[in-house]
């Protein structure tokens, strides 16, 4: 109990300084950004509708998915850090940081269109196209699979099958819809609808998988 103690109130001070040096490095972002003189700092800080002078609800549900895929980054680096403490050895310690990454990656690309506008279109130098993007997060996502095969089986992997089908099928849609047989609508509907709840799952996920997981290491070394 004392070793937990003493190794609790030395992830406490880290994060203490995580956080102050975050915050600092905030600050220094948003003074630079005052300065500077390419574009104006509210088309930055203010929401997207408000400065394109659209609806509210424009774009709702893309921030909701956004907002579980922070969720789901969230939990698992909390998931990460919980089990730094109580077993920094433990394989399901790098499953959550590496998945806490992989969804945080996604959560950006979600909310600034990486695949999709900035990285094939709008990048200086190098383009990458749309297709290499796309593959590189499957390829991360299956080897992540892959390498944590046993873990995986140890948790609900029936919530990530059911995941990663919904991916599957809302990518997978403009090459399995006939051309002009369905509206624009509707396409929309299916296909980010698919995408939606597939996000809905990673995230039911990963929170079983936490509580299971970090539940069976306090319970391991107590």
């Amino acid at each position: 109990m004392k070793d937990f103690s003493q190794q609790l109130s030395s992830s406490v001070t880290v994060w203490r300084w995580l956080l102050i040096l975050g915050g600092l490095f905030w600050l220094g972002m948003m003074i630079l950004l005052h300065v500077q003189s390419l574009f104006p700092i509210g088309d930055l800080t203010r929401d997207p509708a408000a400065i394109a002078h659209h609806p509210p609800f424009f774009g709702a549900l893309s921030n909701l998915g956004i907002l579980l895929w922070s969720a789901s980054a969230a939990m698992c680096f909390l998931s990460a850090a919980l089990l730094n403490i109580i077993a920094p050895a433990s394989d399901a310690r790098l499953f959550f940081l590496v998945f806490a990454v992989l969804s945080t990656v996604l959560c950006l690309d979600d909310t600034f269109l990486l695949h999709e506008s900035i990285l094939p279109n709008r990048l200086p130098v190098v383009r990458i196209p749309e297709d290499v993007v796309v593959l590189s997060y499957v390829v991360a996502l299956l080897g992540a699979i892959v390498h944590f095969r046993r873990l995986i089986l140890s948790t609900p992997v029936w919530l990530l099958g059911v995941s990663l089908g919904l991916f599957a099928i809302a990518a997978g849609l403009d090459y399995v819809l006939p051309s002009g047989h369905i509206s624009e609508d509707g396409f929309f509907l299916i296909e980010d609808g698919f995408k939606l709840l597939g996000i809905f799952g990673w995230l039911a996920y990963f929170l079983r998988a936490s509580v299971d997981l970090v539940v069976a290491a306090v319970k391991s070394h107590a």
